[in-house]
């Protein structure tokens, strides 16, 4: 009985499952009920779709290539991280399709992008993508990025209208949506 990546990665996979529906029925409120019901059915289904296809093909797969699994685990780890990193940093937040929390959060990741939730799990996702190479991957990815996508904007435009719109605004212009943004990396080197 040797190591075995397939079942390794599986494990790995499983725990981050766990871990996010822990997250979802502890750490996410629900304050808009219709809303949140029309989005958590969309995001459910798809959400469901890929961890239920991806559990098949972790079943069905004897083995992988060494550089699929160290991608797949880079991605999965770094995605986990950003969660917990995100989570530990922010206080209870509101379901993606929710109202408005009542505090702007801009330190630990959010301090690099304003969503580190939506990249986390985009990262879990892709991590699947980039393991089985499967069709059914990578429509769900597209449809749950869309979903991150139009949240975000539906998030922003709330915080927008609220008291918090003019420091959201110039924390907007300096901070990356999903990802860091580079110009900021630009002109902080060309100072030194």
């Amino acid at each position: 009985m040797g190591f075995n990546l397939v079942s390794s990665l599986a494990a790995i996979y499983i725990t981050i499952i766990v871990v996010l529906v822990i997250a979802r029925y502890f750490y996410f409120n629900s304050v808009d009920k219709e809303t949140i019901w029309i989005g958590r059915a969309f995001y459910d289904s798809v959400a469901l779709l890929h961890i239920g296809s991806s559990f098949y093909l972790f079943a069905t797969t004897p083995s992988i290539s060494n550089y699929a699994g160290l991608a797949c685990g880079s991605l999965y780890f770094l995605g986990l991280f950003f969660f917990l990193w995100a989570l530990s940093t922010g206080t209870k937040l509101k379901f993606a399709s929710s109202s408005l929390g009542e505090k702007l959060v801009t330190t630990g990741p959010y301090k690099y992008i304003r969503h580190p939730l939506y990249l986390s799990y985009t990262l879990i996702w892709i991590a699947n993508c980039v393991l089985f190479n499967s069709l059914v991957l990578w429509i769900t990815l597209i449809a749950m990025a869309a979903f991150y996508t139009i949240s975000a904007k539906r998030e922003e435009a709330a915080i927008s209208k609220s008291k918090h719109s003019s420091e959201y605004e110039a924390y907007k212009n300096s901070v990356g949506m999903f990802l860091p943004r580079v110009t900021k990396w630009k002109n902080s080197d060309s100072k030194l």
